[in-house]
């Protein structure tokens, strides 16, 4: 079986444009999706919805409403959620099993203090069993990525 699998990065829990995002993802008629800066409140709560009314099972860790975090969307049973490692907090690498391959959705920290997870995934996400790190890895300061078109 061939898997479609996308990412988007929401910018801000995608509260100014929630139903033009959820559209988009909707549209890529993916069997995986990975949306960083997912933000646990209302506007949250409608893309859940509305991915779990096309058939989605939805995943995120429990968060604060103003934190980015990551949503795990996918058209297979969710069988286990988990925090990529019990060492960081679980906001920015999020874990789900799918049809016993592991999937890991990550929003990384910016500048120096994205260190640790960036050790952490070099060095856990082989010997854990993580078939596939997707989502936003924030590698650099890029301006392009801040405008309406980058």
């Amino acid at each position: 079986m061939t898997a479609r699998i996308a990412t988007l990065n929401i910018r801000h829990g995608g509260r100014k444009c929630g139903d033009a995002l959820t559209a988009r993802l909707l549209g890529y008629d993916a069997h995986l999706l990975v949306v960083t800066e997912f933000r646990a409140n209302d506007a949250g709560a409608r893309l859940i919805d509305r991915l779990e009314r096309a058939g989605y099972r939805t995943t995120h860790p429990a968060t604060d409403p103003k934190q980015n975090t990551v949503l795990i969307a996918s058209r297979a049973p969710i069988e286990r959620t988990s925090p990529f490692t019990s060492d960081l907090p679980a906001h920015h690498l999020w874990c789900a099993e799918l049809y016993s391959t592991i999937v890991c959705g990550v929003y990384m920290p910016q500048a120096h203090t994205k260190l640790p997870y960036w050790e952490a995934l070099l060095d856990g996400a082989h010997r854990s069993g993580v078939a596939l790190l997707i989502g936003d890895f924030n590698p650099a300061n890029n301006t392009l990525d801040k405008g309406p078109k980058g």
